[in-house]
């Protein structure tokens, strides 16, 4: 059985059929169970909740019958726990819309972090939990709104990660709609200015992006008697001076940081510097480039030398600027040649 409570409540049975609940006050004693799966909420609570000051003559025997009511809604199932002082829904996190956003937000947030490919799905996939506001139908009762408010707090700043995700890998075309979108409904957030100004500046629309802050600039002063805050200044400045680590930071993430599988990347460096490819392992590590046709058949040996390996090492100060050859092993790369970069990636 599967509850939502991220829009309108619903119940979904294993037929993957809706369940019809009985009435308004079962489904206020659902949605409050739902707040918490898992953990009892005591009978008084939710006498409160759902009676408020209009109590009936027998409150407690109220209460029970409707218990009943919606165990028979939901098919006379035991997922509706008597346990004092009140009632436990006996559910798994992953059985909740909610718990299962949860889940596979903290699921993004780790792929974001080892900066995996898979992060965007991820992240796609738990907004796609979301159905309008949650607990919708319970909106103006004093119980629910700290549980809605967290939720949509979490919600927007799953919608902020995604996008700063997508900036990284230089999507920032797919993103401005959204953008638009999201500082009109949410002007006082200036994450979304930000984000705006720097998708706006790396799809070459330096005037709008200025713009962008002028009009953040305006609505925070209006609203809260307030400047942008440093970061936000910080973020114009970058723009009006065409500050290049703006720009080249979404260059250096169109590919991997490197042509190998990421296990190479530092044990590269090192045979390098065995080889005497390189000064050291350091210097290899952080402004050494390798080109892309290693041989496959050194994989797996433990030691790689200048023999084995058919690369030229060469220095650069950024991608896409031409480099300089230190020393090659292939014939037709002379060292301190100039050539264009080509097919290459920095190791990081």
């Amino acid at each position: 059985m599967e509850f939502r409570v991220l829009g309108p409540l619903e119940v979904i049975d294993d037929d993957r059929s809706p369940i019809v609940l009985s009435g308004a006050k079962e489904r206020t004693l659902l949605a409050a169970l739902l707040v918490s799966p898992g953990e009892v909420v005591s009978s008084d609570r939710l006498i409160d909740i759902v009676w408020s000051e209009d109590l009936p003559t027998n409150p407690l025997n109220a209460l029970q019958a409707r218990m009943s009511a919606l165990r028979r809604s939901l098919g006379g199932s035991d997922v509706i726990v008597t346990q004092a002082p009140g009632y436990r829904l006996a559910v798994g996190s992953d059985d909740v819309d909610a718990g299962r956003f949860e889940r596979l937000l903290g699921e993004a947030r780790n792929a974001a972090g080892r900066h995996s490919p898979s992060a965007v799905d991820l992240y796609d996939q738990a907004l796609s939990l979301w159905r309008g506001d949650p607990y919708a139908d319970f909106a103006y009762q004093d119980f629910f709104r700290p549980e809605i408010s967290r939720l949509e707090e979490t919600r927007l700043d799953a919608r902020a990660e995604r996008i700063e995700v997508m900036l990284e890998a230089g999507r920032h075309a797919e993103i401005l709609g959204e953008l638009e979108a999201l500082v009109v409904k949410h002007p006082l957030r200036e994450r979304f200015w930000g984000q705006l100004m720097t998708a706006l500046y790396r799809g070459g629309r330096q005037a709008e992006a200025l713009r962008a802050f002028r009009e953040a600039s305006r609505i925070l002063g209006e609203e809260l008697g307030i400047e942008p805050s440093p970061e936000l200044r910080q973020l114009e400045e970058a723009i009006l001076t065409q500050d290049a680590a703006l720009s080249m930071s979404i260059e250096a993430v169109k590919g991997p940081h490197h042509n190998l599988p990421a296990r190479w990347s530092k044990a590269s460096a090192w045979s390098w510097f065995a080889s005497g490819l390189v000064k050291s392992p350091r210097h290899a590590y952080s402004t050494t480039f390798i080109a892309s046709n290693l041989m496959t058949r050194t994989r797996s040996r433990p030691s790689l030398t200048e023999r084995d390996v058919p690369v030229c090492a060469i220095q650069g100060s950024a991608c896409y600027r031409p480099y300089q050859v230190i020393r090659t092993n292939r014939p037709g790369l002379r060292p301190r040649a100039r050539r264009p970069l080509t097919a290459i990636r920095p190791v990081r």
